[in-house]
């Protein structure tokens, strides 16, 4: 999929888009848009570094 095409299916200019990219700056909420769109399920997860426990 190409970005102008994402930036289609979220409603967001590419200009927005690129910048995003550029920036490595998506919010929560882009990234759990953009799962939906390549059907995947998104899950943030926060690792203890000293034990690697997940939650």
């Amino acid at each position: 999929m190409t970005l102008t095409d994402l930036s289609k299916l979220l409603n967001k200019s590419l200009s927005t888009m690129s910048g995003k990219m550029a920036r490595d700056n998506f919010s929560e909420k882009d990234l759990k848009q953009i799962a939906d769109i390549l059907n995947f399920d998104y899950e943030a997860v926060f690792t203890d570094r000293e034990t690697g426990k997940q939650i």
